[in-house]
């Protein structure tokens, strides 16, 4: 994964690269959220080492009216490189949560 995320980060430009951290990491969306009133999914894996959960994800789900949180053992930050197994898992919770709404 983190070489995978290496050779991306080669072929980006520097400035873009910093920039796009930059403003992930300093932008407060706290206002923004809490002003999401429609049931919403939101979904994390628990090894992500890219993007703290506690900082993302739980916090999000504490601001969000409506909102529910799945967090998969084990599965990293890229969609790209989550194990099969979670893929089936996290399509039928994704149904699962649509078809509630509906």
């Amino acid at each position: 994964m983190r070489d995978a995320l290496w050779a991306m980060g080669m072929q980006a430009s520097i400035v873009a690269t910093f920039d796009g951290i930059r403003a992930q990491s300093e932008t407060d969306f706290t206002s923004d959220l809490k002003k999401i009133d429609v049931p919403t999914l939101i979904v994390h894996g628990a090894d992500d080492q890219l993007v703290p959960i506690d900082d993302s994800a739980v916090l999000s789900a504490r601001l969000i009216k409506h909102s529910v949180l799945n967090v998969y053992p084990g599965v990293p930050h890229s969609r790209a490189h989550i194990p099969y197994r979670w893929n089936s898992v996290s399509k039928r919770e994704t149904m699962s949560f649509l078809n509630r709404r509906s």
